[in-house]
């Protein structure tokens, strides 16, 4: 029966354009829905993105959730989610929130090798817990990845400028040891 009705539609001019005419409102539509998808997810991204600015960690992840349920390899939405979920448990747990971050985050390193973004936040992760060595190091990595990233080469920037605002710990030590016990507090004599 179908063979006989594609024979139809293939015979006839016109019955084979209305049917092209059909496919290609299939296939509009179907772009249009992909589209709206698309807009909405990232909407609600921006709307995450506006909650862990304001604190509201709880709030969204919550959202970012909702939209990995929909997405489940929406990778954008899966940084945000470790993001927000760090710095919810970082005040009360630092040391288990930067191990469970971490953990995420190189994972997702693995399955996107070629992607700078999760090395970009394991660097924000290190960045919040001033481990400033780390933090350069997992952006430098971001920077090899993908050397056009503005965010990446912005957090290497302003981190360069704070570790040279920070005096390094080992040549104070040495400074003092050379000073003896009070000579750091009375200084050369003249």
């Amino acid at each position: 029966m179908l063979i006989n009705e594609a024979y139809g539609i293939l015979s006839s001019d016109s019955r084979k354009a209305q049917y092209d005419r059909g496919l290609q409102a299939q296939a509009t539509h179907k772009q249009v829905e992909q589209y709206e998808r698309a807009k909405q997810t990232k909407q609600k991204l921006a709307k995450a993105d506006a909650m862990i600015r304001d604190g509201a960690f709880d709030q969204a992840a919550a959202l970012l959730k909702e939209i990995l349920d929909a997405k489940p390899d929406d990778v954008e939405a899966r940084l945000r989610l470790v993001w927000a979920e760090f710095l919810r448990d970082a005040k009360a747990a630092p040391d288990e929130a930067r191990r469970k971050a971490e953990e995420k985050l190189q994972s997702l390193t693995r399955e996107r090798g070629g992607d700078e973004r999760p090395h970009y936040y394991l660097g924000r992760v290190a960045l919040r817990l001033e481990d400033y060595r780390r933090a350069q190091t997992h952006f430098r990595k971001a920077h090899e990845i993908n050397p056009d990233s503005v965010e990446t080469n912005r957090e290497l920037r302003l981190l360069s400028q704070r570790m040279q605002s920070i005096p390094e710990p080992a040549a104070e030590a040495d400074d003092a040891s050379k000073k003896g016990l009070l000579g750091g507090l009375f200084g050369k004599k003249r």
